[in-house]
């Protein structure tokens, strides 16, 4: 069996499961290709965690990016369900280029909380495999 893209976390005593952010492969047709674009779709660990601050986090679970320490956050873990079918409505969604050069869509939260949901992601081209393009959540 393959290891989890994202291993599952513990935070006081409740496991949390990443089995929504793994990557899948995101089939669109578009105008020049009506057969359709083979695009790998991939997830950052900004999807469910938050910037570490000493002064609020002394005892919050650890994410790591890299180097940067980032701790757990349970209400971006929570927006994180919908993310694989936000992905999925993009042929059909609005969405913007920033000015960092990476996209932007703009979604409603499905907790009731006040705010959209932004979900930026960047797009690459596919280094073969059948792979068309790559795309990755930077930040939702």
């Amino acid at each position: 069996m393959a290891e989890p893209y994202f291993p599952p976390l513990e935070v006081a005593g409740q496991t949390f499961a990443f089995d929504h952010l793994e990557p899948f492969v995101l089939e669109m047709a578009t105008q020049s290709r009506p057969n359709g674009v083979k695009i790998d779709v991939r997830f950052s660990n900004h999807c469910f965690s938050e910037t570490f601050d000493a002064a609020r986090h002394d005892d919050a679970v650890a994410v790591w990016d890299g180097p940067r320490r980032r701790v757990f956050c349970p209400i971006r873990y929570g927006l994180s369900q919908a993310l694989p079918n936000i992905l999925k409505g993009l042929p059909t969604a609005h969405v913007y280029q920033t000015p960092e050069a990476n996209f932007l869509r703009i979604g409603v939260r499905n907790d009731g909380g006040a705010g959209d949901y932004r979900v930026f992601f960047r797009v690459k081209r596919g280094a073969g495999a059948g792979i068309d393009l790559k795309l990755f959540v930077e930040s939702a």
